[in-house]
């Protein structure tokens, strides 16, 4: 289907499928799943700034859906949730205007690629670490962790004595309000920057930081999802890089995965839920790896034909219309054996990258998914609710 604000030709049936997938893991782990949405956009055909913004705006829909269902479990700190919003959204801003800063200078791809592949790699490794420390503690002390809540830096952070302290009496827990803004300003710039709701980063800060079970990381996160995707994609839309079809695509999948995803959370343990989402952010990270990889050929191929043009005496102007024209572009790869090899393996690390993206989706929903079925199925033979 043809877009009409960025121009591009993208099949509908991978924004269904992306929506329906995301739809099941952002609702399990109570993020918005742009950390797999906008690197996918981004490989199925929409230009990095456009991802951003398309993926933004469709998270509104997923993420107030979400968010209900997650509220009727008891898994939502709205004194929190509020309490970050100022921070997230004035974050979410200087996130926005970063991107387009470097999307001026045409930098905005890969460096956004490698912010991700930083980010999600050294979540994933620490999110597993934690869980090997809670298998070890399961088998020396001969029973079931369900969860690990706070840690040195949360004992610290909690103990700071900054006025005003905020009791939180959802989370169990007094904290200075400082501490909240500051992680929700930190969060919503990365948000606005990667794209995000900021949920990927959020659970783990609300963890790790603010000191909650994983649990109502979980709810309370999607909260401020809603806040963080509504303004930014309202602040991405008026940029003109909101691509409000492919966005509409991608919310009637979520619509549905959602609900499987927010059911699943009552019939599993906070601590295998780290393990999955650790899973999950590490084949993202692998998934950007091949689309820098790809935009590396790309950049290859791109360097030799502007030296060759050069040498024709072509002014700097003028080559730069050529190769923006994808009809010139591939008749000068005609004309090189060399180029043409490097086109190849930029077309076999894009497509690599996609179907890891999907893979990944698609395998984890299916795991979510099964989990729910069989905690319903549990739950009423036993009429026992697990995992609470």
């Amino acid at each position: 289907m043809y877009m009409p604000i960025s121009g591009e030709t993208v099949a509908v049936l991978p924004l269904i499928m992306i929506g329906f997938f995301v739809g099941v893991i952002g609702g399990f782990f109570g993020i918005g799943g742009a950390f797999m949405v906008t690197p996918a956009l981004n490989i199925f055909g929409f230009p990095m700034a456009y991802a951003v913004g398309t993926d933004m705006a469709h998270m509104i829909g997923k993420s107030i859906m979400s968010t209900f269902r997650h509220w009727r479990f008891g898994h939502v700190d709205l004194v929190l949730a509020v309490l970050m919003i100022a921070g997230t959204m004035a974050g979410v801003e200087a996130g926005a205007r970063t991107v387009m800063w470097l999307n001026a200078m045409s930098l905005a791809g890969p460096v956004i690629r490698y912010a991700y592949i930083v980010i999600l790699f050294s979540l994933a490794a620490y999110m597993l670490w934690q869980y090997r420390d809670a298998v070890r503690v399961s088998m020396v002390e001969h029973r079931e962790v369900k969860d690990l809540v706070g840690n040195r830096m949360t004992r610290f952070l909690q103990s700071l004595n900054l006025p005003p302290v905020i009791a939180l009496k959802k989370s169990g827990i007094r904290i200075s309000l400082w501490v909240i803004l500051v992680v929700g300003v930190f969060t919503g710039f990365l948000a606005g920057f990667l794209g995000v709701g900021g949920g990927f980063i959020r659970v783990p800060a609300l963890m790790y930081v603010i000191g909650l079970p994983m649990k109502l990381a979980v709810g309370t996160d999607l909260f401020g999802v809603i806040v963080s995707s509504t303004y930014g994609g309202f602040t991405y839309a008026l940029k003109g890089v909101v691509e409000i079809y492919g966005a509409m695509f991608m919310v009637v999948g979520a619509a549905a995965g959602a609900q499987f995803g927010t059911v699943a959370t009552r019939y599993v343990f906070g601590i295998k839920m780290r393990l999955y989402f650790a899973v999950c952010i590490f084949g993202s990270a692998l998934g950007v790896v091949a689309k820098q990889l790809s935009y590396y050929k790309e950049q290859a191929y791109l360097a030799g034909m502007k030296a060759h043009l050069a040498a024709q005496g072509i002014d700097a102007g003028r080559i730069a219309h050529i190769l923006e024209d994808q009809t010139q572009v591939e008749a000068l790869l005609a004309t090189n054996p060399a180029w043409q090899q490097l086109a190849a393996y930029e077309k076999f690390w894009n497509a690599l990258g996609g179907v890891m993206m999907l893979g990944l989706a698609a395998g984890l929903s299916a795991v979510i998914i099964s989990l729910c079925i069989r905690g319903i199925i549990i739950e009423k033979k036993r009429g026992v609710v697990l995992g609470a």
